[in-house]
């Protein structure tokens, strides 16, 4: 099986994340296979406390500014999967 890392730009987007990474994570791809990096663009909600209490295997960027595009291309620079998944949380 081939490792897909799965990107998600997020900016204040607690209220989507929980679900965006539940049905990630319950898709029939084996875990071992997965890598979710999520890229935060400056969120002034609980996205990250989120992250930290409920998804610790979630890898986390800060990006420093609000940039779509950026947070993108960082998540896919910092990913190892031979595949890529741009996915946005809502």
């Amino acid at each position: 099986m081939k490792k897909i890392s799965v990107v998600i730009a997020n900016y204040n987007g607690e209220r989507y994340l929980e679900s965006c990474l539940h049905s990630i994570y319950t898709q029939k791809y084996p875990q071992k296979f997965l890598e979710i990096i999520v890229v935060d663009n400056g969120s002034q909600d609980n996205s990250m406390k989120l992250l930290e209490t409920k998804f610790p295997r979630v890898k986390v960027i800060k990006n420093d500014c609000n940039n779509y595009c950026r947070a993108n291309n960082l998540g896919i620079e910092n990913s190892s999967g031979e595949y890529i998944l741009i996915l946005n949380n809502d």
